[in-house]
């Protein structure tokens, strides 16, 4: 009993020990998970709230709940754990389960040295870094101070590491241990190295070591969870006696234990991987082997294994690196932590890094595994083992990341991940293998297509899934999407090889290589084309460049390949060609109407307007009736022809830069170009080069073959580069000349197997494609012999391959039907037999016709052919069928019995042909064949109404009657026919001022050995038409062509004359040269000879000359050609002869004399036609009249009205602006009636615009009118206008001429700038501009000149707004020395408006009374000798005003009254003028009598200080009213 009782009493014992045990052991464990959750929850706020941490701490929370299910602490903890998930559970390093390590390790990871000493270097490092306020505010580590360092909780070996670390990285003092025990002692020592702070200790060391200061470290091994993760602390305080402790700044450092992953681990995980991948390929491939053999060795397998592991380990290196590289580098991408995962910067890494970590590192290891020839490599289950190790390889960071993170390795997901890469990489390998094999099968390209498609779409969801976590559940459910992505791209595969079958069981022959898409071999259309011209264009320089090569090298078709990329990219296209055979039915400027023809509105029946033509000819010739009106046949294309050239430049040019885009103007074939679209061209470029926006805004490509024919009409490459870079030297802009492409550029090798590849449609059977390629590429020697090969070139050989039976259809392919070598290539030259052979087919005769159409045009009327050649119609159309059907024509449907070429290369084909010496008819003359002479011949007879009558025709037409006569000039008939077209073409273009084209003719006629004598006067005429042609060059031109010898009766001989009569009638100080002779000549020609513009331009030149020079006289000694005084009078006589007034006036039969007859002859012609001649007439008489000493200004007002009126809808810009110039000078020079000059001009000015825009006669007519009196008025009352209109006319000067070369525009463009800059209070910028322009007059035409004169002048009167009168004197002195040399009736009074304005200048300026009196008497002397008109008076007027200043007030009154005689009143501005007169009188008046002077100023006064009055007022002036207001006020 007792041993029972003590049995149950030592259980009780042991009981309660064991409950009060577990309860001590309990909370020992809450009290250490409490610790690691506080340290946690540290860790993870201190990584970006970082999943795995936060996990951690949870399962710690649960941990203490599961010990104490009622404890507080876990529960809140727990709770705030579930929150902070919860909030970040769309942050990114939240979706993404290894988001930390795709920007790097992490750097809380240590891999090397213990976790604790990382943790350590943290913590001391941020501490010392930290400014601390007690220690002046500096970072700890930069305080010089005393300190000791302690610790808490840390072991001898890192104390001493953290000793060591403080003691490098501060200016600290530390105190030894050895010096503390020899201060305090061993005890004290130890004691306050292991933590226990003690302010006795603290004081004693600062009393010893004399300091005020002392600093304390302290540090603390704070946790270490799991004996993987530390959490340590470093704490700094200081001590003073004064203040004891101080508040401590701390500092906590963390880091994870991971050198349990080593190389060697990520190198097995490596090698596992491979093995892997190898089993799985070796089983797939050779198990059937292994089954079938049964018995096979092992040594066999092994074999085979090994072999497939070299396989897969040749395909598993580069991608598995690669990824790594790929990842790092799009780490630049990488959103923040915290950033939401549906962000676009979120969206865009991930999208990048799926297909980068993945696709990427596969197509680069296909890119090296290509060129190492494995065996085996190039079979389907060879890409797809490829793409099985490639794609799993690329994922080899996943896996090394979440060893690293979680400590452990992923078997199962690894054994998931080998197969579903294995389905995404069957699915790719399938794709890959069928679109990559040579066959033209499109069923398989678009199949392998869309599992490309389907695959990478397959690679986009599966990373996306995974990048969430590497578990079974992301990768069945990623297996459960792939597999029927899989499955959809073996469903779409059969039904289109399936749907591909069934249609080649239908398919046809390919020969029409015409329609054949671009083969991108041959060149790389970014690089050689768009990205030379964009790094070419440049903001200050046009960019022109060029294209060189042979025919059919590709330079159109891949020019044409370029335009989608430059307009995707915002350019705007023009594209101009040039055709080799231009027929009479080609309008001016083709190449550029074709370019810009929806730019400038022209309609596309308006391109076809000869064609039209010769319908109309057609029917006229079948119902007997050789002349034709062309009025009938004008259409809206007629308006763009009557432009001039220039103003149809600007017209481009001015909607082209309205456009605000980039441009690219293509003119292909420039070595077709004909001569006028040629001066057109070079005409565009130097327009386009004066346009800022354009010269940096748009290129130029010209397209030209490297070898130029004779029959060639353009430039040949040489001649082109040089002409470019003419016109580049003489511009004020330079441009870029620049290669684009030559033949190097293009890429010819295996372009038959490209040819293959390209097109479904053609394709050739591989072991014929190889031949066919290989021997191509052979003649690509540049040694060979059989010249420049081209793609033409092989589309002719296989199209003749195809017709000789050489390459035989079948639906699987072309083949060859024998072995081929270069014997079957012919010359390049011979390669135009395939259309040789057929052209051999037909009749001779039908031979003929076909060449006769080639003649005529890329497109001809079938009717014109059958009625040349005398043929049936129907006949010609049964043969031109047969033409289509052979390939060479087309028949235009729309049109009735109008054909066109297939194709251009036809044309020349059949021009090949017909040069062939065997083909060749022998009757030849000078080297053209009789043939083309007679079609020329009847063509002409055809043409016979234009022949006879050319003016009733437009320009173009007689042309093309020019062009056709060319070929026949060594006939007597053909050439005068020739020159009397080509006499009427130069005449109008000269009178038009079409320089331009006058040049594009030059260029025509100049290869024509019988007509150079022409060409010489037409090129000076072209010279002497420009705007920019100064005095000198024409003198120049005078007296060079004055000295030409030409025979007599020749179009050279006669534009000779014309010539030297315009600069004659231009520069009338210009001795002609011409004599009696000449003019009688002139005159035969006019009776018999000359019709239209040449009759009235020369005759009325040649006629006006002879009235001039009084080679004219009536018999009898008649007074109708006799002035009131008995003086012969030009203007007498034109009125007697062309106004008809002496009705029985007898000619002296005198052969020194012009028969007046002929001159009535000629004036009654003209005036039938009605053709605004009498106008001219009109105008040259009243201008006459206004230069004659006292002309009668009512006479020619009214006259000028009846002008005026009469021409207004002429429509005639030339006439219109010369009457309208002339009207207005009568206006404000003549009648000085400003407001009525003002409202002219202003309601006139319209009329010169065309279709609402500017024309170089507005600008004109504007230009002159600002440099009138009126215009002075206009600008004052009307300056926005005004100004508005001047940076218009501006605008409009800067795209046609060059300002640094003088000419009359250039001089009253000047002149008109300074109104503006004087008007607008710009006075410097006046002056500065007129001595520029003042040094462009001196070095272009030298001093002695009115120009100037005048601009001296002008400089003075701005000199004269600063009151610089020293100035303004210096240079009106220099214009009047030069006046003076030239004395002559005409200058005279321009000399004494000079005098009277320099007195002016002494006078109020320089307050010199005694030469203000010397000059205003100077100018009265001249005016004594002239007509006493209003000029007389303003001369008495500064003589009074000059006596007034020397105070001879007596004599001032005198003059003054006397010159009120000579002011009229009939206009505001006479009026007003008047009272200045009388104002002064009234001053002077004042000075003598004071109520006589008080009575006339306070008269005068009202009067002039009207609001009318204003715009007349000067400064002088308003301070003359201002001094007679004084001297009012004062009595």
């Amino acid at each position: 009993m007792i041993s029972n009782l003590k049995t149950l009493l030592l259980l009780v014992i042991l009981s309660f020990n064991y409950t009060n045990s577990k309860a001590t052991s309990d909370s020992l464990k809450i009290e250490r998970y409490k610790k690691h959750v506080i340290s946690l929850d540290y860790i993870s706020r201190h990584t970006n709230n970082n999943k795995y941490y936060l996990s951690l701490t949870s399962n710690y929370c649960d941990s203490i709940i599961k010990i104490d299910n009622e404890n507080l602490f876990a529960k809140l903890k727990k709770k705030k754990i579930n929150l902070t998930l919860a909030t970040c559970d769309q942050n990114m390093n939240h979706k993404i389960e290894l988001f930390p390590f795709f920007n790097g390790l992490p750097n809380y990871m240590g891999f090397a040295d213990d976790p604790i000493e990382y943790a350590y270097d943290e913590s001391i490092e941020k501490l010392l870094s930290t400014k601390y306020i007690e220690l002046q505010n500096i970072p700890i580590a930069n305080t010089n101070i005393t300190s000791v360092i302690i610790r808490k909780n840390c072991n001898d070996e890192m104390f001493e590491i953290v000793n060591q670390t403080i003691h490098k990285n501060t200016n600290h003092n530390i105190i030894q241990p050895t010096e503390l025990r020899e201060i305090l002692g061993n005890d004290k020592t130890e004691s306050l190295l292991n933590g226990k702070l003690n302010e006795s200790m603290f004081s004693i060391l600062c009393e010893k070591l004399n300091l005020d200061k002392i600093g304390i470290f302290i540090v603390d091994d704070l946790d270490v969870i799991e004996e993987s993760i530390w959490l340590v602390q470093t704490e700094f305080l200081t001590y003073s006696n004064l203040n004891s402790y101080s508040e401590p700044l701390n500092s906590k450092g963390f880091n994870h234990d991971k050198r349990h992953v080593s190389f060697i681990t990520i190198l097995l995980l490596f090698l596992k991987s491979i093995l892997l991948i190898s089993a799985l390929a070796f089983f797939n491939q050779n198990i059937r082997q292994i089954i079938n053999n049964g018995s096979s060795a092992i040594k066999d397998v092994i074999e085979l294994f090994l072999k497939k592991l070299r396989f897969v380990s040749t395909f598993f290196l580069i991608p598995a690196i690669t990824s790594f590289f790929i990842i790092y580098s799009l780490s630049y991408l990488m959103p923040e932590p915290e950033d939401h995962y549906l962000e676009f910067s979120a969206k865009l890494w991930i999208a990048l890094l799926t297909l980068g970590m993945s696709l990427m590192p596969t197509l680069i290891n296909l890119y090296f595994v290509n060129r190492m020839n494995l065996d085996g490599f190039h079979t389907l289950k060879g890409y797809r083992f490829f793409a099985n190790a490639s794609l799993y390889a690329s994922y080899f960071p996943l896996f090394v990341f979440y060893i690293i993170l979680f400590d452990d390795y992923p078997m199962y997901a690894h054994l998931f991940m080998v197969f579903i890469t294995l389905i995404i990489g069957d699915l790719l390998a399938k794709s890959y293998f069928n679109y990559s094999s040579t066959t033209q099968n499109i069923a398989l390209k678009k199949a392998s297509f869309i599992g490309l498609i389907l695959g990478i779409i397959s690679l986009l969801i599966f990373n996306s899934i995974i990048l969430t976590g590497l578990n079974i559940s992301n990768l069945l459910l990623s297996f459960a999407i792939i597999l029927p992505l899989n499955g959809i791209y073996s469903l779409s595969n059969s039904f289109l090889i399936k749907r591909y079958k069934s249609q080649i069981k239908n398919s046809i022959k390919f020969e029409n290589f015409q329609k054949f898409p671009f083969v991108d071999s041959l060149i790389n259309i970014e690089n050689d084309i768009y990205n030379r011209i964009t790094s070419n264009i440049n903001d200050e320089k046009l960019n022109i460049m060029l294209i060189s090569g042979p025919a059919g090298i590709g330079k159109t078709r891949s020019l044409i390949e370029s335009k989608n990329r430059f307009i995707k990219n915002g350019w705007d296209w023009y594209y101009g060609d040039c055709d080799e055979v231009q027929g009479e039915n080609s309008p001016t400027y083709e190449p550029f109407l074709e370019a810009f023809r929806k730019l400038l509105n022209i309609d596309e029946f308006a391109l076809d307007r000869g064609q039209k033509i010769e319908n109309s000819l057609s029917k006229a010739v079948q119902v007997g009736s050789s002349i034709v009106s062309a009025d009938s046949l004008i259409n809206e294309y007629s308006k763009s022809r009557d432009q001039t050239l220039t103003d149809l430049c600007i017209e481009i040019i001015e909607k082209l830069e309205t456009n605000k885009k980039r441009i690219i103007f293509i003119m292909e074939d420039i070595h077709w170009i004909d001569e006028e679209s040629y001066a057109f061209f070079k005409s565009f470029i130097k327009h386009v080069n004066r346009n800022k926006f354009l010269r940096g805004n748009m290129c130029i490509i010209l397209t030209i073959r490297n070898k130029v024919h004779e029959q060639d009409r353009g430039p040949s490459y040489d001649k082109l580069y040089a002409e470019l870079n003419e016109l580049n030297s003489n511009s004020s802009f330079g441009f870029s000349i620049n290669k684009l492409l030559n033949k190097k550029d293009f890429k010819l090798n295996d372009f038959v197997k490209n040819l293959s590849k390209k097109n479904n449609q053609f394709k050739i059977q591989n072991s014929s494609l190889n031949e066919i390629n290989n021997l191509f590429n052979q003649t690509l020697d540049p040694n060979d012999n059989l010249g420049q090969i081209t793609p033409l070139y092989i589309f002719q050989v296989i199209e003749s391959w195809i017709k000789d039976k050489i390459l035989i259809y079948d639906p699987a392919g072309y083949f060859l039907s024998r072995p081929i070598d270069d014997s079957y290539l012919p010359n390049t030259e011979n390669i135009d037999s395939f259309y040789h052979s057929i052209i051999d087919q037909y009749d001779e005769k039908w031979r003929r016709l076909l060449e006769s159409a080639s003649i005529i045009g890329n497109k001809f009327n079938a009717d014109i052919l059958s009625q040349v050649w005398s043929y049936e119609l129907l006949d010609v159309l049964g043969f031109l069928e047969k033409a289509v059907n052979d390939g060479l024509l087309i028949d235009v449907s729309d049109e009735d019995n109008i054909y066109k070429f297939f194709d251009k290369r036809i044309v020349s084909s059949i021009k090949s042909y017909f040069n062939n010496s065997k083909n060749e008819s022998p009757n030849v003359f000078s080297g053209r064949r009789q043939i083309v002479l007679e079609y020329n011949k009847r063509y002409l007879q055809l043409q016979s109404h234009i022949i006879e009558n050319p003016h009733g025709y437009h320009t173009e037409e007689i042309l093309k009657v020019i062009r056709r006569l060319t070929s026949l000039l060594y006939n007597v008939k053909y050439k005068e026919i020739a020159e009397k077209l080509i006499l009427e073409v130069v005449v109008r273009l000269f009178e038009k001022r079409e320089g331009e084209k006058l040049a594009g003719f030059s260029d025509f006629i100049i290869s024509f050995d019988k007509l150079k004598d022409v060409n010489t006067i037409v090129l000076y005429l072209k010279e002497l038409v420009s705007f920019s042609i100064s005095i000198p060059r024409t003198l120049e031109i005078k007296k060079i062509v004055s000295e030409l010898k030409f025979k007599e009766g020749s179009v050279a001989y006669d534009l000779r004359l014309y010539l030297l009569l315009y600069v004659y009638n231009k520069h009338e100080s210009i001795n002609s040269g011409i004599d009696k002779t000449n003019l009688r000549y002139i005159g035969d020609k006019v009776k018999s000879q000359f019709t239209g513009i040449p009759q009235f331009s020369i005759g009325f030149l040649a006629y006006k000359y002879a009235v001039e020079h009084k080679f004219i006289k009536p018999a009898n000694n008649s007074k109708d050609f006799i002035n009131n005084k008995g003086e012969w009078d030009e203007d007498h006589a034109l009125d007697a002869v062309f106004n008809d007034i002496v009705e029985d006036l007898e000619i002296e039969s005198d052969n020194d004399y012009i028969a007046l007859d002929d001159l009535r002859n000629f004036y009654n012609y003209v005036n039938e036609k009605n053709i605004n001649y009498e106008s001219r007439i009109q105008l040259h008489k009243l201008k006459r009249l206004c230069k004659t000493e006292n002309p009668d200004k009512n006479y020619i007002n009214n006259a000028s009205i009846d002008l005026y009126n009469n021409i207004m809808i002429s429509g005639e810009f030339e006439l219109i602006k010369s009457v309208l110039i002339f009207r207005l000078e009568v206006l404000s020079n003549l009648i000085e009636d400003d407001n009525i000059a003002i409202n002219l001009f202003r309601d006139s000015q319209h009329i010169l615009l065309r279709e609402n825009k500017h024309t170089i006669q507005w600008v004109e007519l504007t230009l002159e009118f600002m440099n009138t009196n009126s215009g002075s008025i206009y600008l004052k009352n009307h300056l926005d206008e005004a100004i508005n209109f001047f940076n218009t006319t501006e605008s409009y000067l800067n795209k046609i001429i060059d300002f640094k070369i003088y000419s009359n525009l250039v001089s009253i463009w000047a002149a008109s700038k300074y109104s503006i800059l004087i008007e607008t209070k710009k006075h410097k910028e006046a002056i500065q501009h007129n001595l520029k322009h003042l040094e462009r007059i001196k070095s272009s035409i030298g001093i002695n000149n009115q120009d100037y004169i005048n601009m001296c002048i002008d400089i003075a009167k701005a000199y004269e707004y600063f009151d610089n009168g020293q100035k303004s004197t210096q240079y009106r002195l220099e214009a009047i020395k030069i006046s003076e040399s030239q004395t002559n009736t005409d200058n005279a009074k321009e000399l004494a408006v000079q005098y009277a304005n320099i007195s002016h200048v002494y006078r109020n300026k320089l307050n010199d009374s005694k030469k203000a009196l010397k000059y205003a008497l100077k100018s009265l002397d001249i005016k004594e000798t002239m007509v006493k008109d209003k000029s007389y008076g303003i001369s008495l007027y500064h003589v009074g005003r000059a006596l007034e200043m020397d105070n001879q007030y007596v004599e001032a009154i005198s003059i003054f009254k006397k010159a009120f005689d000579y002011f009229p009143e009939d206009t505001d501005r006479q009026k007003f003028q008047k009272l200045v007169l009388e104002l002064n009188l009234g001053i002077c008046e004042f000075k003598i009598d004071f109520k006589l002077g008080l009575k006339r100023l306070t008269s005068v006064l009202k009067k002039i200080k009207t609001k009318e009055n204003q715009s007349y007022s000067t400064k002088e002036i308003l301070s003359r009213i201002k001094l007679a207001e004084d001297l009012i006020s004062k009595k």
